[in-house]
């Protein structure tokens, strides 16, 4: 993509002072701003050894069931319309109350710091107060928590369909923020250069704007959660895997509802 998308839509990270104001400038015009190697490349390879080892580790479920507090950390593999959206995806949660997760909260910290600053909340040990359930509807059981998933999409098509992220297991007004690991092959490749075609894209003026070009392993994207977006197929053409943490990977962090 030309120069003038990258100073539209990027913004290289260098410290939360600097960075902050920046990002909400961008988000107040176009839903939604890239974040440079705000991950360097050593931690992303942690990160990535980590995924394979709980891809080797932890039993996969079909059905998850609602998220407890407290819980263990599960892999799910989803395959058609379940959901509020179609998928073909797979994911592994990383529960911050789960004392093996330490060291990969650490590295993430700046990424939920600047998540919490641009959505204007404080978190209180493991969960986030005075949030607003969707469409307002408070329950005394509920509690919300960072919800934080390495997100795979398989080579051989793994896709979301379009959607937006205001739903009833999210509070409202959230910052969405996504961490790409693997990234589409460009000129410059690497070995987080995993796939030939599709990816992240946004809905902008009823045109769909994909963001592959801008990113690269270590970088940010966050955005409003009423933006339509999704994830087109990944390497369609190719034969499909499940048995190996291939495709597309990336961290979401969100701050989901959680039963106490």
């Amino acid at each position: 993509m030309s120069i003038n998308y990258e100073k539209n839509f990027c913004i290289k990270y260098k410290s939360l002072e600097t960075t902050v104001p920046v990002v909400k400038n961008k988000l107040s015009r176009n839903s939604f701003c890239i974040i440079k190697n705000i991950i360097n490349k050593k931690d992303i390879n942690f990160m990535f050894k980590l995924f394979k080892k709980r891809f080797n580790s932890i039993n996969e479920k079909r059905v998850s069931g609602p998220w407890k507090f407290k819980m263990k950390d599960f892999r799910r593999l989803d395959l058609g319309d379940s959901y509020k959206n179609s998928r073909f995806s797979r994911c592994i949660t990383f529960c911050e109350w789960n004392k093996k997760n330490q060291k990969f909260y650490k590295i993430v910290s700046p990424i939920i710091n600047i998540r919490n600053i641009l959505s204007d909340v404080k978190k209180e040990n493991y969960s986030y107060k005075n949030l607003i359930p969707y469409k307002n509807k408070k329950k005394n059981d509920q509690i919300f928590c960072d919800f934080v998933r390495m997100l795979q999409y398989p080579t051989g098509g793994g896709f979301l369909a379009q959607h937006d992220d205001f739903d009833q297991n999210y509070p409202e007004k959230i910052v969405n923020a996504i961490l790409t690991i693997t990234s589409r092959r460009k000129k410059k490749n690497s070995k987080f250069s995993t796939y030939h075609r599709g990816g992240l894209y946004f809905i902008k003026n009823k045109k769909k704007f994909n963001v592959e070009d801008l990113m690269q392993s270590g970088d940010l994207i966050v955005f409003d959660q009423r933006i339509p977006h999704g994830v087109s197929s990944i390497d369609p053409h190719k034969k499909i895997f499940l048995n190996k943490l291939n495709g597309r990977i990336s961290l979401a962090f969100s701050i989901g509802r959680f039963v106490k």
